[in-house]
């Protein structure tokens, strides 16, 4: 039997975030992998829901390794760092690069992966965190990193007969998407006037974050003149539960994300849904992932005619989704994944 390992997840979560449902999955996960996995009380933050839902440590002194999540905006002070290093040596600790702000300088649309100290600062963030930095790469890892999926494939939702009540959604805030979601659902529009299309997240309402207005708004307008139901975010835990209410499902990436070739968990949820994932060629690196489906769930330029293909020809289309999600659940597994970092932090 391999040793024990006590992880400590360090960041910030909250309930309709990316991370807090992965972190379920690797608690979930992690005994039959040899980990225990909880999260840190006295370091980043959790919001009250993930507080009830996931197991928190006050004691950073219980683990013997950590890793460090970092999504956003650093949120380690010279203080913090002191403090870990005195309970879990640097030399156990990892870093994960959700953003890529360890890759070389990518801008899209007044988008960077620099944003929001420069890449220096996240660099030096980076090295005081921890011995290694991880990247959730499609293909090889930037230089400096170390390639680990850190999102995996999450339960596969139970085959389901009943017919969806909607055509086409989207489950997921809005960073970035608006362009790529309001030119996706007004082709789909078209194609099908009487479609039901629906979008839940953040972002989608009118709503902003302050100081990044320009990528987390959306036209509520756009939105309606297309017939779009604007629906409150997916509830903890239920993201996949909430796709297979439509037949169709775009996977949509963040720009900057898309042309470094990160994994994102919507790219497994979505396949792990019982719903079609779909995604467009201006996300092409998505194929590396999904790839034996033929090209069946990627949209072309021509998102019409595309849609159409996809309609008309929907049961060959799906198909291929079985086999597409039996892969990645034996190849991106949450079990699969911590084997992986026992590997690196070993």
């Amino acid at each position: 039997m391999p040793r024990p390992i006590r992880l400590l997840v360090v960041g910030e979560f909250a309930y309709n975030s990316g991370s807090s449902n992965v972190v379920a999955e690797y608690a979930r996960a992690g005994p039959a992998a040899g980990f225990e996995v909880r999260i840190a009380a006295g370091f980043g933050r959790s919001d009250a829901r993930v507080k009830r839902a996931l197991p928190h440590e006050a004691d950073a002194a219980w683990a013997t390794h950590a890793l460090v999540i970092h999504e956003g905006r650093p949120f380690l002070d010279e203080a913090a760092v002191a403090r870990l290093d005195r309970a879990v040596p640097h030399h156990r600790r990892a870093v994960v690069d959700c953003d890529g702000h360890c890759a070389p300088l990518v801008s899209v649309d007044g988008d960077d992966n620099a944003w929001p100290c420069g890449q220096t600062a996240w660099r030096e963030a980076f090295a005081a965190a921890g011995a290694v930095t991880l990247q959730p790469s499609i293909g090889e890892a930037s230089a400096g990193t170390i390639r680990w999926p850190y999102f995996g494939m999450p339960p596969l939702a139970p085959a389901s007969n009943r017919r969806p009540r909607i055509a086409m959604q989207y489950v997921g805030n809005n960073w970035f998407r608006a362009a790529a979601l309001l030119e996706l659902f007004a082709a789909m529009r078209a194609v099908s006037p009487r479609a039901h299309l629906q979008v839940r997240g953040r972002g989608w309402d009118g709503s902003t974050l302050p100081g990044l207005e320009h990528g987390t708004y959306a036209d509520p307008a756009a939105l309606a003149s297309l017939g779009v139901r604007v629906a409150r975010p997916a509830p903890f835990g239920g993201v996949v539960t909430a796709m297979g209410r439509a037949l169709l499902s775009p996977v949509l990436v963040r720009p900057v994300l898309s042309q470094l070739g990160l994994i994102t968990p919507r790219m497994f949820e979505t396949a792990a849904a019982n719903t079609l994932p779909v995604y467009t060629a201006a996300d092409a690196r998505i194929g590396a992932l999904y790839a034996g489906t033929d090209g069946a769930v990627c949209l072309g330029t021509d998102l019409q005619e595309d849609l159409r293909r996809v309609l008309d020809d929907l049961p060959r289309c799906q198909a291929v989704a079985p086999e597409l999600r039996a892969r990645l659940a034996a190849e991106y597994s949450y079990a699969g994944n911590l084997e992986r970092l026992r590997a690196i932090l070993d």
